[in-house]
């Protein structure tokens, strides 16, 4: 026994609700960290922290990290290049890069729900 007791099993639908309130938590976050210079890999590593909570929400447990982010890697390579760029911009920059920070998890996250709902074993 895991010490997890499920007297209900979660249905696909309930699991989407799940992810998507997971990634407006991340999407939120990211605007109010990303404001500051030199976070990239913290919004780096909070957008794969979001991919392994939306993965858990669908009941998946192990799935290829690769396979994934090839999925999103357009989106946050052009993420990228505007970050370098918005950051040299004081105040109106840095405004506008986390609107766009934001932005682009909401989008890498519903990519990714898009990606484990079709791969979840939930019903």
């Amino acid at each position: 026994m895991t010490g997890q007791i499920r007297l209900k099993a979660k249905s696909l639908k309930q699991a989407e609700a799940e992810a998507r309130a997971i990634v407006n938590k991340w999407s939120v976050g990211v605007g109010l960290i990303s404001f500051v210079p030199g976070t990239s890999l913290a919004l780096d590593a909070c957008d794969l922290k979001m991919i392994h909570d939306v993965s858990r929400a669908f009941e998946i447990e192990e799935y290829n990290i690769d396979e994934t982010t090839t999925t999103v890697a357009g989106t946050l390579a052009s993420n990228a290049a505007f970050d370098g760029v918005l950051s040299f911009i004081p105040f109106v920059g840095w405004a506008a890069k986390a609107g766009l920070s934001s932005a682009v998890t909401k989008t890498v996250g519903e990519f990714v729900i898009k990606f484990f709902k079709k791969r979840s074993p939930l019903k």
